[in-house]
């Protein structure tokens, strides 16, 4: 048996007569074959063949299509490991993590808008930087007879790797939940929020005042008592379909609510209506001076 890393020697009487050397290397797993091999080292023309497959852009972009950019960052990986750069290979995943959280934080910022761009530029980039970084090398494997990595297998990694995507992205959204999520008073079954410079006396007047001016006992819904400056800030918590800006009868009816909510909790004081999704994101800032008459 021979060490590890080293390489081991299989004579071949058909190889020996004709002047063949083949070598295969236990550690890196490549064949290699050489024409009239002197014993000091390979000439030219030496063909080096892989053992184990490769993937192509191709099938990296599929891995990231299903498991987002850490599937297509793994079959990089994969492939540098195959040409002996494990170095390369771990950069690979670091920057395939790298980049779940960056995609992770731009969702944040920029909304569910931005949810098709979010899915479709990593697969873009990882085919590119595939193409660009490890294509030659893979168009040489292929060239000389080396096998080429199963599209099934680069989509099932992707899935593995969705796997590991949706867990980053649920653990997020949960630790970012509790760590933005204001105090809370409940009103029946409904939820009032409230923010630093807002007393819970004052976030329950305004649950009560609300519970009294919607009239039905049938329905829930969350509001935030916020400011914005010095003015109070009633911010409805509704779904993202409620708020588009195409959507002109549910900001008219929340609306309605600034003078009724200024007469009865804050004396006629102007009160801004804002409307948010659920993770207190704004989405729509209705003011006190454009509110209905």
């Amino acid at each position: 048996m021979s060490a590890p890393g080293r390489a081991r020697h299989s004579p071949d009487p058909g190889a020996l007569a004709r002047g063949t050397v083949a070598s295969v290397s236990g550690e890196q797993g490549d064949i290699v074959i050489s024409e009239s091999a002197p014993p000091s080292g390979l000439p030219p023309g030496v063909t080096v063949i892989s053992i184990y497959p490769m993937y192509s852009a191709g099938q990296v972009a599929l891995a990231t299509f299903f498991g987002g950019p850490l599937g297509g960052a793994w079959l990089m990986a994969l492939n540098y490991k195959r040409l002996a750069e494990p170095g390369k290979a771990r950069i690979a995943v670091l920057l395939g993590v790298l980049a779940v959280a960056a995609l992770i934080a731009i969702g944040f910022a920029a909304g569910p808008d931005s949810l098709l761009w979010l899915m479709l530029a990593p697969i873009v980039v990882t085919s590119w930087l595939a193409k660009e970084l490890q294509g030659a090398a893979y168009d040489r494997h292929v060239a000389v007879g080396g096998s080429r990595g199963s599209r099934w297998r680069a989509a099932g990694l992707g899935v593995v790797s969705l796997v590991v995507y949706l867990a980053a992205i649920f653990g997020t959204l949960t630790i970012h939940y509790f760590a933005i999520r204001p105090d809370r008073v409940m009103i029946e079954h409904n939820s009032v929020f409230y923010t630093d410079g807002v007393s819970r006396a004052e976030a329950q007047r305004v649950g009560e005042a609300l519970f009294a001016l919607d009239g039905r006992r049938d329905t829930r819904w969350g509001v935030e008592v916020t400011r914005d400056g010095d003015r109070p800030v009633i911010a409805f918590i509704v779904s993202t379909k409620q708020v588009k800006p195409s959507d002109d009868k549910i900001e008219p009816v929340l609306h309605h609510y600034a003078e009724p909510l200024s007469r009865e909790v804050y004396g006629g004081a102007p009160v801004d209506i804002w409307l948010i999704d659920g993770l207190f994101r704004q989405r729509a800032k209705l003011s006190w001076e454009s509110r209905p008459r």
